[in-house]
């Protein structure tokens, strides 16, 4: 299994302890499924998933977090990779020592509901530098090889 390493944590600097998981999830023409937020006045990419909950796996975070940000399900399959990475959050002032797992995954049928975010599709290969996180665009990569 691949294990990467990204971000640096500059000199002093304390980070919060973040534990997440995401999906990698490829349509028929080879993009991967992604949402989107603008920030620093550009939209930027993330893979759906999210942070670890109390006394729940890797892979049920995946299931939960692409139910609640697409509305739909998801079939969970091989673990990809793990990666670690450092990044600062603007949005509540601090940095982060993120842990994530990333996993192959599907849609199970349809959408469900409304989820918080819209469904977007990206090219892996020449999107890659949209995603927030390096090591999203490393799992996208990854997940096509």
């Amino acid at each position: 299994m691949e294990r990467q390493i990204f971000g640096m944590l500059p000199d002093g600097v304390d980070c919060r302890p973040r534990r997440a998981a995401y999906a990698v999830i490829h349509n028929s023409g080879g993009n991967v499924a992604a949402i989107t937020a603008n920030f620093r006045g550009r939209d930027e990419f993330w893979l759906p998933g999210g942070g670890i909950e109390h006394g729940e796996s890797p892979r049920q975070t995946v299931v939960r977090e692409v139910r609640e940000e697409l509305g739909r399900g998801a079939v969970v399959g091989s673990e990809l990779g793990k990666a670690r990475q450092f990044f600062f959050a603007g949005d509540e002032g601090c940095w982060y020592d993120m842990t994530a797992w990333f996993f192959k995954a599907e849609f199970l049928g349809e959408a469900q509901n409304d989820g918080e975010f819209a469904l977007h599709w990206i090219d892996a290969t020449t999107g890659h530098t949209d995603f927030f996180h390096e090591c999203h665009a490393w799992a996208a990569l990854l997940a096509q090889g």
